[in-house]
């Protein structure tokens, strides 16, 4: 019965050591509110530069919608440089990942989501 246990705490303990050298390195995600109508997501996985986008319950694009339409099509820029678009419905809501060319999004960049003459802005990266 004591080997046994005692094996059964060693592979255990192997198993904790082992277990974070399969599962690889972890990524930090950086976020940024969108002028209270969501957020900004950036994955900082060097191989990955997805970059996430939610527009969350923005009456102010959603009111945009033409009537016979399900969505707007809303254009995503990262610092003044078209990225993507993003799909906004009526009740002012759309996600999109958008995979971006170049690495390295930092805190100093701005993305912006525009349709007309709405425009969403980042702010304060966290």
């Amino acid at each position: 019965m004591k080997k046994s246990l005692t094996f059964i705490t060693l592979a255990v303990l192997a198993a904790m050591l082992v277990t974070p050298v399969f599962a690889g390195p972890k990524f930090t995600k950086i976020a940024a509110p969108l002028d209270e109508c969501g957020k900004v997501i950036y994955n900082t996985n060097p191989e990955d530069h997805e970059l996430e986008v939610e527009v969350e319950e923005c009456l102010e694009l959603g009111a945009l919608v033409p009537e016979l339409e399900e969505y707007i099509s809303a254009e995503v820029y990262v610092n003044d440089v078209l990225v993507g678009e993003v799909m906004v419905d009526a009740e002012g809501n759309g996600k999109v990942t958008i995979m971006l060319d170049e690495p390295g999004l930092g805190v100093s960049d701005v993305v912006k989501v525009v349709y007309g003459d709405v425009t969403l802005e980042s702010g304060v990266w966290e």
